[in-house]
């Protein structure tokens, strides 16, 4: 699908595609979603560029990103989409500069540029060109980036207190419940991918934003300064997101943590049952053998003080344990 777009003033209005070859002169934004092989051809005739393909914008090698043909700038950016399911995604969105006018190449829905483009958005004492629009998408874009680490920074401070959530009587067992761990593991794990794409689009920006800065689309003043302000918060989310990768790994250390120590407490319950049941198991054991001479077989009082006997031995390591602090 090919959309091509001019202002008048602060307003845009889309241009006729059926005119579009005696107008080029007068398309500022020429978005490509989806486009097909012929729609490549068809631009790159008008504008006498190479499209980058989709092949291309998947590139992972930095010259595949970023370059400058004839005077015409190529760059490449990764951005996140569907932050909210459990399956978000990376895409490769392309953008070109050609004299004064922009090219954007998606294969993805998102994002969608044309409601940036206001009254808000548009400074009317500026010039509208190519380079002034991919400022205010490189903004947006930005804008979104921090958006979805605010996310995961949510994300992470409630799974930090469903870890930490317990209050623990003297005994150490758990008043309220134990968490769900494997479930808090599968969050950390969804929270971590999540963060990894942003910081890959965090970091395919900022390289996007130091080259264009060298380009001569970005001599003037005020779209330099655009341009710079972009890349500082760009800095700042990518220090923000550093931060948060480190306090997901902690939080996976303490819930593996928090893991071995229920299943110590589960070890030592089943430790303590084993000793304290084993003497008057001993007892029992002894008084079940079928010797002719024992002399409490004959005693009356023989039943009662074996079984006595089984319950004193089974409480005296019980209340061992308990003044040793061990239960």
């Amino acid at each position: 699908m090919i959309k091509a777009y001019t202002f008048k003033g602060p307003n845009i209005s889309e241009l006729n595609l059926r005119t579009l070859e005696n107008n080029i002169d007068k398309a500022i934004w020429i978005d490509l979603y989806h486009p097909s092989v012929r729609e490549e051809d068809y631009i790159e005739k008008l504008l006498g560029i190479n499209i980058p393909t989709r092949e291309e914008m998947h590139e992972i090698e930095l010259s595949s990103r970023l370059y400058v043909r004839q005077s015409t700038l190529f760059a490449t950016i990764t951005i996140v989409t569907n932050i909210n399911s459990l399956h978000p995604e990376s895409h490769s969105v392309s953008f070109v500069l050609h004299g004064n006018c922009l090219i954007s190449i998606r294969y993805v829905e998102e994002p969608s540029y044309e409601a940036l483009f206001t009254r808000d958005k548009l400074d009317t004492s500026h010039e509208i060109t190519g380079s002034y629009l991919l400022g205010i998408m490189l903004d947006h874009i930005t804008e979104n980036l921090a958006d979805t680490i605010e996310h995961i920074s949510h994300k992470i401070e409630e799974t930090s207190h469903q870890i930490f959530k317990y209050s623990y009587t003297n005994n150490g067992i758990s008043k309220t419940g134990i968490p769900n761990f494997k479930n808090i593991i599968s969050n950390i794990g969804l929270s971590e991918d999540l963060l990894s794409k942003a910081r890959e689009s965090l970091f395919t920006l900022t390289r996007m934003l130091g080259f264009i800065l060298q380009s001569p689309y970005y001599q003037d003043s005020e779209e330099k300064k655009q341009i710079t302000t972009v890349m500082r918060d760009v800095t700042s989310l990518i220090e923000h997101a550093t931060f948060l990768s480190q306090k997901m790994t902690f939080l996976l250390d303490a819930t593996l943590g928090m893991i071995n120590i229920e299943q110590s407490s589960i070890i030592k319950i089943v430790s303590v049952a084993a000793v304290v049941f084993l003497p008057p198991t001993l007892v029992a054991s002894v008084y079940g053998m079928n010797f002719h001479y024992m002399p409490e077989l004959d005693w009356y009082i023989g039943y009662p003080f074996a079984i006595f006997l089984m319950i004193l031995s089974g409480f005296l390591p019980y209340k061992l344990f308990k003044y040793k602090g061990w239960l």
